[in-house]
């Protein structure tokens, strides 16, 4: 098993070069090839955080938060295994052969009817996948094999996913509950704890999403509480994240997006930290540093204009607050 710890902290570099990516690679299947551009192994492909990694319990893990610095074309042949992706932001586009799949998009989270989906091949398959130089995206996928789809399908309860696991190149995509992404956000950002109990956490993490998307295929009616949230408070979470997205470029404030989607301040906090594993005003912060770090690279606006757009007053907290969360001085970015 790869340390997850240890695989994390070299990746939260700010860049990653083709040659981690393609050695990080063979957790996920064999000649990894960048077919375009034509980059020297020690050259740079992506810049953020890029674990893949075969966890004790046999599924492979990758999780990814990552900005592609090139129009790129990568290969790779992949499978048998079944695979489900979480998107948090971005998009998979990726093609098997002459097919191309949209395993899921949230560049627009009024729109996206989907965010997880999943992917079963039951041969080796040469996978390209195509990237875009700018593009951020922020996903997990976990895969199993083997032994893992002869339990999920015994007895009659797994007749349904039988046929899907048995089908080459099966697709499924649905929108993910709000358990399924907070299970995602908790992967990428795992608590400070000592290295083994760090991968404890992943990797419970992982089994859960496991379970959770295989309930989905076998079509098992869902427990109408999960995790103690219930539908209607998991869509005014829902609601609550989707307002942010669409008014970033506002100064919002905790009462006014509660008022937005009905609830108290108090109940709304409660219900979105249950539902993605952190608070509002987190979250909020959050997007707001993205955005402000879209501002410097796009339109090398000034650090007291980033900070500015972040909702900081103090360009020096800002940069603070910024190193923190992409390892780098905005400084640095801008350049």
């Amino acid at each position: 098993m790869s340390n997850i710890a240890g695989a994390c902290k070299a990746s939260d570099r700010p860049r990653v070069s083709c040659a981690e990516i393609s050695d990080q690679m063979r957790c996920a299947g064999s000649d990894h090839t960048f077919i375009r551009p034509d980059l020297a192994p020690s050259d740079s492909a992506i810049e953020g955080r890029f674990l893949l990694c075969r966890l004790k319990s046999g599924i492979v893990l990758h999780a990814t938060e990552i900005r592609d610095l090139h129009e790129m074309t990568t290969q790779l042949v992949a499978g048998p295994d079944l695979t489900f992706f979480v998107v948090l932001d971005g998009l998979v586009d990726f093609s098997i052969g002459d097919r191309r799949f949209i395993a899921a998009d949230r560049r627009n989270p009024r729109t996206s009817a989907a965010d997880c989906a999943a992917l079963m091949l039951t041969e080796n398959e040469l996978m390209t996948r195509r990237a875009h130089k700018g593009d951020r995206t922020r996903k997990v996928t976990v895969s199993v094999d083997g032994q893992w789809l002869d339990d999920m399908t015994a007895g009659t309860a797994g007749h349904r996913l039988r046929q899907f696991t048995t089908s080459h190149l099966s697709h499924a995509a649905w929108q993910a509950s709000p358990r399924l992404l907070a299970l995602a956000e908790q992967i990428l950002n795992p608590p400070d704890l000592c290295t083994v109990l760090r991968d404890m956490y992943v990797e419970s993490r992982s089994i859960e999403m496991v379970a959770e998307a295989v309930t989905t295929l076998r079509g098992d009616a869902p427990d109408p509480i999960s995790e103690g949230l219930h539908t209607r408070e998991a869509h005014k979470a829902r609601a609550a994240r989707d307002y942010i997205e669409a008014n970033l470029g506002k100064a919002l404030c905790l009462t006014e997006i509660a008022k937005e989607v009905g609830v108290s301040p108090t109940s709304l906090q409660r219900r979105f930290k249950a539902a993605y594993g952190t608070t509002v005003v987190d979250f909020l912060r959050a997007r707001k540093l993205e955005q402000a770090r879209d501002a410097l690279e796009r339109d090398g606006v000034s650090i007291g204009e980033a900070a500015y757009l972040a909702g900081y007053s103090n360009p020096a907290n800002f940069t603070t607050a910024f190193r923190r969360a992409f390892g780098m001085p905005p400084r640095t970015v801008r350049r």
